[in-house]
């Protein structure tokens, strides 16, 4: 893809090597669209195609919702615009499904873990060790499992999320009908945690969206299946 885009990769703020605002409460979705906005008019740019994946594409329609004359194209990548009864139903019933997988008890005991996730090593510990809820292709895990690895997890816009959005739980559904930018929406078909019914609502509000439901394939589809996630995401962004 390198070869075709041009690629801005954001630390968002706390992440990475930005730095983190002095209030928790400073993680509130608005401060995040105006670091975007405010990254937009660093580089001269006049219009950015903006893409998010899972949490990050709350963020990337909060944006589109905020600053619409700064989008030319939004690509959401398995995600949900809303924690409702609907949602949690089907959280849960993947939740079963899994629960007869081999690896599952192994996953169940970090899940079941009454210990705080104060440090960051205990909360890189946590993402690695339920990585094969995100995954069907538990081989797919396997080889990329190493670049997780060397990924870190910060602790501090962790808590911040947590503090403004209890349980990453947001509602904005509705208020996406507003979106007018050329919208796609690409994701997995056995996604646990944004499931693909969830992508399809998103897709529904959002006016003229592409919908692509890619099969046998969690929560990181372009690791799982490669060539059709480049296909969906290149047919998308070259097309007028």
């Amino acid at each position: 893809l390198f070869e075709d885009f041009e690629f801005f990769f954001i630390d968002t703020r706390g992440s990475g090597e930005s730095e983190g605002p002095s209030n928790l409460k400073e993680y509130n979705h608005q401060y995040f669209c105006e670091d975007f906005e405010n990254i937009r008019k660093h580089f001269n740019l006049d219009k950015v195609n903006l893409i998010g994946h899972s949490y990050g594409g709350i963020l990337a329609m909060e944006y589109a919702l905020r600053f619409q004359e700064s989008i030319g194209k939004l690509c959401i990548l398995c995600s949900y615009a809303t924690q409702d009864d609907e949602y949690d139903k089907r959280y849960d019933q993947a939740i079963d499904r899994m629960s007869k997988e081999e690896w599952f008890p192994a996953v169940q005991k970090f899940r079941d873990s009454d210990e705080s996730i104060d440090t960051e090593k205990k909360l890189n510990d946590y993402v690695l060790g339920i990585l094969p809820m995100y995954f069907t292709n538990q081989d797919a895990l396997k080889t990329s499992f190493p670049l997780f690895e060397k990924g870190s997890v910060s602790l501090e816009p962790f808590n911040g999320i947590q503090e403004c959005y209890p349980g990453y739980e947001v509602n904005i559904l509705d208020q996406i009908t507003k979106i007018n930018s050329p919208t796609q929406i690409i994701c997995g078909e056995d996604d646990f945690v944004c499931p693909a019914e969830d992508n399809l609502r998103i897709h529904k509000k959002i006016k003229n969206s592409l919908y692509k439901k890619i099969e046998d394939v969690g929560h990181f589809p372009w690791i799982e299946k490669p060539k059709e996630f480049r296909t969906t995401f290149e047919e998308f962004f070259k097309s007028l």
